[in-house]
């Protein structure tokens, strides 16, 4: 198996934008191999369009930050940050992208930070894991992570999309076949819709949406539970909580951490150790589960915190 890492820095590394990566490595990659963008910390502006690969289950492309280049949880502005003015497009199977940091400025509608639609407008076995994606432009329609079509798992997990507010905006949208998309542990804030599906198509287990005009759409999938709404019944699950207040550490500074007097989603979660095991800032998940993209841990030294574990 040969993993292929190139770097992409503002200077000194291999490419000096995701676009230039993706442009200079594009290929059919080898059974067993993949290849992989490790993102440093700067703003990089370029249009991503990620196309005319062939990729499979083990032959994959991974676009990451490293650990000391990732955010913390919430927009870090010292780490690397994806910031267009257009859709980034990924219409490639298998690709994997974690720890990025994406925002949307525009006044066009019909714009998406990360915008999954795979050949044939359908797309398997894509992964969006740990990122943070904001809007900060006028237009309206737009999306912050949208996954279209396909019939092998994909799935969008611990991550965060925000300020989502204008007409017809979403902030996590997933419509797939045969109920292979699975959102988790995710957290949607000041959206006109939190998250969307249609056609009982996806799995929504452990969600937040918080200050959204409307949570949930209509339509999930079974074995959607556990989620929670600041709007009254229209989280799917009969473990959900609706019509909740949601306690931040700085909900006006857009730090969407939870805080430790949080009553509306912390310790309310399901255990999906199973499958995952941390939370957006790789922290582990542990007793109880939390509801949203955050576990909340408290700090070394801090005040002794007693955790719900049941009932």
């Amino acid at each position: 198996m040969v993993d292929t890492v190139r770097t992409v820095k503002s200077t000194g590394g291999d490419y000096t934008s995701l676009s230039a990566w993706e442009a200079g490595q594009q290929k059919v990659i080898a059974a067993g191999d993949s290849e992989q963008a490790e993102c440093y910390s700067f703003s990089d502006t370029a249009q991503l369009l990620v196309d005319g690969w062939t990729t499979a289950a083990d032959a994959y492309i991974r676009i990451y930050t490293p650990a000391a280049e990732r955010h913390d949880g919430k927009w870090n502005t010292s780490k690397y940050r994806l910031e267009t003015t257009a859709t980034n497009w990924f219409y490639e199977h298998y690709v994997r992208l974690e720890g990025l940091q994406v925002s949307i400025n525009s006044a066009t509608t019909y714009i998406y930070g990360i915008n999954l639609i795979g050949p044939a407008d359908n797309v398997d076995g894509c992964r969006v894991d740990s990122c943070i994606v904001k809007r900060v432009g006028t237009g309206t329609d737009q999306q912050g992570i949208r996954v279209y079509g396909g019939t092998v798992e994909t799935y969008v997990r611990n991550s965060l999309v925000y300020d989502f507010s204008s007409t017809g905006s979403v902030g996590i949208t997933s419509i797939m076949a045969s109920n292979q998309s699975r959102i988790d542990n995710c957290t949607a804030h000041n959206c006109t819709l939190g998250f969307n599906t249609s056609y009982l198509d996806t799995i929504a287990r452990n969600c937040l949406a918080a200050s959204c005009t409307d949570g949930f759409s209509a339509d999930w999938a079974t074995g959607s539970d556990y989620n929670a709404s600041s709007i009254a019944s229209d989280a799917p699950g009969a473990n959900s909580r609706n019509s909740q207040t949601f306690t931040f550490v700085d909900e006006a500074g857009d730090d969407f951490h939870l805080a430790s007097s949080d009553a509306g989603a912390l310790g309310f979660g399901q255990d999906l150790s199973a499958t995952f095991t941390t939370d957006i800032d790789g922290q582990t998940r542990s007793g109880t589960w939390d509801i949203g993209a955050d576990e909340y841990v408290a700090a070394a030294g801090g005040q002794p915190y007693i955790k719900r574990t049941g009932g």
